[in-house]
């Protein structure tokens, strides 16, 4: 995961590491990052912008899938505080 700041993520049977870095990233960069890190699916949120494009266009370059969780419709928002509650919420988008 990249963040700005450090992320808790409780999951013992997941391979995650925390990047913290600060964007925007060049196009170079994000492909750097993913072929270095053997990154391998792209999760990202869509933002509205096209600051972060680079991440989804590196990722579209090295043929990896990208999956782009949609702004709610409204301003609604919520902690998810389980894996069981992350999960359930990824697999709500396929």
């Amino acid at each position: 995961m990249r963040s700005v700041e450090p992320i808790t993520f409780d999951c013992p049977e997941c391979a995650v590491e925390n990047v913290l870095a600060r964007g925007p990233f060049e196009l170079e960069d994000e492909l750097n990052l993913l072929r270095d890190e053997r990154i391998d699916v792209v999760v990202t949120k869509n933002s509205g912008g096209d600051a972060t494009y680079a991440k989804v266009e590196a990722a579209r370059l090295l043929g990896l899938p990208v999956i782009m969780v949609a702004r709610p419709a409204t301003h609604v928002a919520g902690a998810i505080s389980t894996m069981e509650a992350l999960k359930a919420r990824l697999q709500s988008f396929v």
